[in-house]
């Protein structure tokens, strides 16, 4: 027996493979017609890949929002502690300010006296020494 191979000369060879490409050529004309991308499809595919993008980044956008706003949120609260924290601090400072005020003004009225007071003893002391003198001269 001969082989294929054997028996087949390089012309019939090349003969075949053109008959086989020709047998094929249909189905490879209609498979190239259906991968064929017409410019409808391809702009309805684009506005597809671009409606994906799109919400790829909004819901990245919300992550990152919503990272934001829990940072707000927190610092909102802290603010507001800090806040009612001053205004505690303030109320008290105002009540010892009174304090320091009515002192003042009592500390005040006890100096006055203790100036008249003052004043009285010098003037005894004046009128005793103008005695004192007097009564020196007297004698």
């Amino acid at each position: 027996m001969k082989t294929c191979a054997a028996s087949t000369s390089p012309a019939k060879h090349v003969l075949a493979c053109l008959l086989g490409f020709a047998a094929l050529r249909p189905a490879m004309a209609e498979l190239w017609m259906h991968s064929r991308v017409t410019p409808i499809p391809k702009v309805i595919q684009m506005l597809g890949d671009i409606k994906a993008k799109a919400a790829q980044e909004k819901h990245e956008e919300q992550v990152q929002f919503a990272g934001f706003k829990q940072f707000c949120d927190d610092v909102s609260i802290e603010k507001q502690r800090a806040i009612a924290a001053a205004d505690a601090e303030m109320a008290t400072l105002k009540a010892d300010i009174q304090k320091a005020d009515v002192e003042v003004a009592r500390l005040g009225e006890e100096i006055l006296t203790h100036q008249e007071e003052i004043g009285s003893w010098q003037e005894d002391t004046t009128k005793r020494q103008v005695c004192a003198r007097w009564s020196v001269e007297i004698t």
